[in-house]
């Protein structure tokens, strides 16, 4: 059921309820995200006090106000783009002057005080980051990895308190310890195959709660897909599969899963059957006319346009017995 399962699993996840599906990919910058357009904003937020000084914390404080929210690096990055939609190298200096009429524009004098001063601090510290940059680290080496991470950390650590640091670059750093840590573990030759998995497991449950549904929601097709190979070669009966599933999933999944199933094993019956009629043409069984027809009620308009793409990639039948009922 290779041929059709990962969009099905997909269609399936889509209509699915449940907070868990509802999460895009995560990706967390392993060096710095760049300034991409994000959707407009009219302002950073409610604006407090500016907060001068720079920080040395091991642990960002708790975001505190409306204007630290957890978007506030895109918001920022919509800022940025304003002044320079061209994506021009400008010196620090001319994109902060660039920046005073986008500020103008969008808050007030007494709001744009504090807006001004984060961004101020922001090119700031893109441009140290930009002047300790050098060779990337070794993708494939934690050692590495953590290195940069540690030194990209600092650099922002002397730009931002630490209620700020939290809001830009909080969710990153979680998502990059932890994959740190999961390439650690993965190549640490000294853990048993046990250690090792329940380490994975620890590393797993250290992540927030939304990131641990986002990354549910990442691999659920995959291990869908994975689960449905299994069950296919062990002839798993329908009640099975519903089980299985419906303990992972939910019942409302499982019972869209269990219809893709028999559309599944409709369509490949389907092509079996004008297969098999297309080897009788070869042998002078049937007819062209004929063979027509058949295709003609097997298959819809739609389908009959990827008809001769999924019978060369089509598996044989499975040799094992069919479903249990």
């Amino acid at each position: 059921m290779k041929l059709r399962w990962p969009a099905l699993i997909a269609a399936v996840l889509a209509m699915a309820s449940g907070a868990w599906w509802l999460g895009g990919p995560v990706s967390a910058s392993d060096l710095e995200r760049s300034n991409a357009a994000v959707p407009s904003v009219d302002s950073l937020g409610s604006m407090a006090p500016a907060v001068d000084g720079a920080i040395d914390a091991a642990t960002p404080a708790p975001i505190a106000d409306s204007f630290l929210k957890p978007d506030l690096h895109y918001r920022i990055g919509d800022l940025l783009v304003a002044a320079n939609p061209q994506g021009e190298r400008l010196s620090p200096e001319a994109l902060k002057a660039r920046l005073e009429a986008v500020m103008a524009t969008r808050f007030p004098p007494v709001e744009a005080a504090r807006a001004r001063a984060l961004l101020g601090r922001y090119i700031d510290y893109q441009s140290a980051l930009s002047a300790q940059a050098g060779p990337g680290p070794d993708a494939d080496d934690p050692r590495a990895l953590r290195k940069a991470f540690e030194a990209r950390r600092q650099v922002r650590r002397q730009h931002f308190m630490p209620e700020e640091y939290e809001a830009l670059f909080g969710r990153d750093d979680e998502l990059d310890l932890y994959n740190l840590a999961r390439m650690e573990i993965e190549g640490n030759a000294g853990l048993t195959p046990e250690q090792r998995q329940a380490a994975l497991e620890e590393n797993e449950r250290g992540l927030g709660e939304p990131e641990r549904a986002l990354r549910a929601a990442n691999n659920a097709p995959s291990q869908i897909a994975a689960q449905n190979d299994a069950f296919e070669a062990s002839g798993v009966s329908d009640q099975e599969r519903f089980a299985q599933r419906s303990a992972t999933y939910g019942a409302e999944t499982a019972q869209r899963l269990g219809q893709v199933d028999r559309d599944e094993r409709d369509w490949r019956g389907r092509l079996t059957q004008y297969a098999d009629a297309q080897a009788a043409l070869r042998a002078g069984g049937i007819d062209t006319q004929s063979l027509n027809r058949l295709k003609a009620q097997l298959f819809t308009p739609t389908e009959q346009l990827r008809l001769d793409a999924a019978l060369q990639l089509r598996e044989p039948a499975p040799s094992t017995a069919p479903p249990r009922q």
